[in-house]
């Protein structure tokens, strides 16, 4: 028999009923455990039906702004152009076909006050190869965001048999989707003899050169007419997901978006270009960035040099990372390298430790904290140990560390307090003896944020050990309660009036 209630409501009548009957504490704890169940259904139910995702109340920036996918076959300069229209290197362009794998999105500026979202997408091919379903898939997910198609032609190549079965995609599964075919590589060449060849598919076409920015003007003005004028949010914070080759950070991303954003697959390198999602959620609202895994230079093949680079850049304009590694392989010369890149770049940090799940359960804090020390980060930092392939990571703990360590950075604090700061360090452990000198520290003050950058000045500050800075930075991050940032000092000696 099939009843026309939901699951919840069926438990809460069903409790409510043998409740009224026999009034027993047990009872009466099921009745409040499913009417709590029922009312947080309702609410879900409510933030799905304002576009919000219901399993973490996720709002991707997708959904709101207008959104222009630019499609077509490998090799026809979509992901040239899609760095021309957004006017920066987001995307990897290379001579060899089928270097975009994953969905790309950014946000550009048509005209003041009409701001869209482009994706580049994966070539449409007609051959099947190790990639072509899966780059296939996420294609056909990111056209179900379209407002307009963007069907890129190679006008130097004529019209070919990908561009008609990419047409023919784009009639059959979207129809009512404007589009707009482009004829690129027409440098040099008239619109005539740009455009002849592509006529006879009956659909509206223009000439482009993303190489030389041909056309690119009168394609922005028709774009511009074509979608209605939106605004764009620039609250979230830049969340850079970096680590070696295959130690899950796309898991990751799928995992913290709970949808199949990123490409996933045991082979390494499946990740080229940096995926960009905005995650909206209780903690706030983060752009999180996954990143190709980069190895030692000499591993590097001669594209994936690019994949490298564009993963340095992110790192760079992050405010945090999510840096992962494998705890199953523990904390290799390569993640070593990459927790200094961090350190150096001044982002907050937290660590993740992946694939947990291959190690004994009762091992697995004394290796998380074996293989945190051994990364040798510079400065404190939270770290997890997580599974994401099995789900198993607590979402919201690493979204909250991740928010305290972009902040981190970011505090002003008051000179008095750094002041006392420094007087209790150097009253529990004096600077030591250097050529029969004791350097004396006399104040301090701070000169910088993101990152936290603090100026001691004092006496003889050149002969200060190194092990000696790091403890007056590891002390001040304590009693600061600095955690998830690096934290920088610089020392200037004081003239002596005595001296000429």
């Amino acid at each position: 028999m099939r009843f026309p209630l939901s699951r919840e409501w069926r438990i809460f009548i069903f409790n409510f009923v043998f409740a009224a009957v026999i009034l027993d504490s047990r009872l009466f704890w099921k009745f409040f455990f499913s009417c709590r169940n029922l009312f947080r259904h309702a609410s879900l139910k409510n933030f799905a039906q304002k576009g919000y995702n219901r399993q973490n109340h996720a709002e991707i920036i997708l959904h709101k702004l207008p959104v222009v996918v630019i499609a077509g076959r490998p090799n026809v300069g979509k992901s040239l152009l899609f760095n021309r229209l957004c006017g920066k290197r987001a995307s990897i362009v290379h001579e060899a076909p089928g270097m975009t794998l994953d969905y790309l999105a950014e946000t550009a500026l048509l005209a003041p006050g009409c701001a869209v979202e482009f994706i580049d997408t994966g070539g449409v091919r007609g051959e099947e190869n190790d990639w072509s379903e899966d780059a296939a898939r996420r294609m056909e997910k990111a056209a179900e965001f379209a407002d307009v198609f963007l069907l890129l032609a190679d006008a130097r190549a004529g019209l070919r048999h990908g561009d008609e079965l990419a047409l023919a995609m784009l009639r059959r599964r979207w129809p009512k989707t404007p589009r707009l075919l482009l004829a690129n590589k027409s440098e040099g060449m008239s619109e005539a003899e740009a455009c002849t060849d592509f006529y006879a598919l009956g659909e509206e076409i223009m000439p482009v050169s993303a190489k030389r920015g041909g056309g690119l003007a009168a394609l922005r003005q028709k774009l511009a007419e074509m979608l209605p004028a939106a605004t764009e949010s620039q609250n979230a914070a830049p969340l850079a997901i970096i680590g070696r080759p295959n130690v899950g950070k796309s898991t990751l991303l799928n995992r913290l978006l709970k949808e199949d954003r990123a490409l996933v697959s045991p082979r390494p390198g499946t990740t080229r270009d940096n995926i960009c999602a905005v995650l909206s959620s209780r903690r706030g609202e983060f752009l999180l960035i996954d990143t190709a895994g980069m190895r030692r230079r000499r591993e590097t093949a001669d594209q994936n040099l690019l994949s490298v680079s564009a993963a340095r850049a992110a790192v760079a304009r992050a405010s945090a990372v999510f840096l992962v590694w494998d705890m199953s392989e523990g904390a290799l010369y390569q993640d070593k390298r990459l927790a200094a890149l961090a350190a150096a770049a001044g982002c907050g940090a937290v660590l993740v430790g992946n694939k947990s799940d291959l190690l004994p359960a009762a091992h697995r804090k004394q290796a998380l904290s074996r293989q945190v020390r051994e990364l040798s980060l510079g400065f404190e930092a939270r770290s997890f140990a997580v599974s994401a392939a099995a789900g198993k990571l607590p979402e919201t703990g690493m979204l909250e560390a991740a928010r305290r360590a972009a902040a981190a950075g970011r505090v002003q604090f008051p000179t008095a307090q750094l002041n006392r700061a420094l007087s209790e360090a150097v009253r529990r452990n004096p600077p030591p003896m250097s050529g029969g000198t004791r350097p004396k520290l006399r104040y301090i003050h701070q000169g910088g944020r993101a990152p936290l950058r603090f100026i001691i000045h004092g006496g003889a500050v050149s002969r200060i050990a190194e092990d000696y800075r790091r403890y007056l930075a590891s002390f001040l991050a304590r009693r600061l309660s600095v955690v998830g940032a690096p934290l920088r000092l610089d020392f200037r000696a004081e003239e002596n009036p005595y001296v000429g």
